[in-house]
């Protein structure tokens, strides 16, 4: 399983880049510009094929979800942080496909009571952030949701990811360094992950 996290950067012609990334295979794409507002996204939204929607993620906005019918809410640790355990609860709840960021494995068991998937962070020397750490070594504790690795995962080390418990990746910097060549590498990513012998995603997630 493959998620592309836009860039935090306005790209050009990223609505189409968005449609080809999925036409190319990414399982989801997740809209994540923390420097954005609301009408940001509905008019990157309302230059993107309808189609699309059912494979895209948005950070933080449950509105824009519902209304664009999207595939999911990512929470942020701003928002969460905004809320009570009970609000985060019955907002999770109300909104299913939810996901989120964690930093400390010993958070997933937790998390994964609540969320569907989980972004662990950061697994490899950062690709965008390259002095973001401690860098997590280990192999995935057990949880009911799904755990994505994120950070620093590139053509040469996502083939890792299986043997240590990951159900597959998270990828901002190895798409998104070199715009104009996001399609090649997410279908590099791929084959990358394919070869390894590893099966499809899990559709249900």
């Amino acid at each position: 399983m493959i998620w592309v996290i836009t860039s935090p950067e306005a790209v050009a012609d990223e609505a189409l880049l968005i449609q080809e990334l999925v036409a190319a295979g990414a399982d989801r794409i997740l809209l994540r510009k923390p420097q954005w507002q609301a009408d940001q996204y509905r008019q990157l939204l309302d230059t993107i094929d309808p189609k699309v929607y059912p494979q895209l993620l948005i950070r933080d906005n449950c509105w824009i979800y519902n209304n664009y019918r999207l595939a999911g809410v990512h929470w942020s640790g701003k928002a969460k942080a905004g809320l009570s355990p009970q609000q985060l609860q019955n907002w999770v709840k109300n909104h299913p496909r939810s996901s989120t960021g964690v930093h400390d494995p010993g958070e997933l068991a937790a998390a994964g009571q609540l969320f569907d998937c989980l972004l662990l962070s950061p697994v490899y020397a950062g690709i965008s952030k390259p002095n973001q750490g401690p860098v997590f070594t280990g192999s995935v504790p057990a949880t009911a949701a799904t755990v994505l690795a994120l950070g620093g995962v590139d053509v040469h080390n996502i083939h890792a990811l299986p043997a240590r418990g990951f159900n597959g990746a998270a990828v901002l910097g190895a798409i998104w360094q070199q715009p104009q060549q996001a399609v090649s590498k997410l279908l590099a990513l791929k084959k990358s992950w394919q070869d390894a012998g590893y099966a499809a995603p899990d559709e249900n997630h």
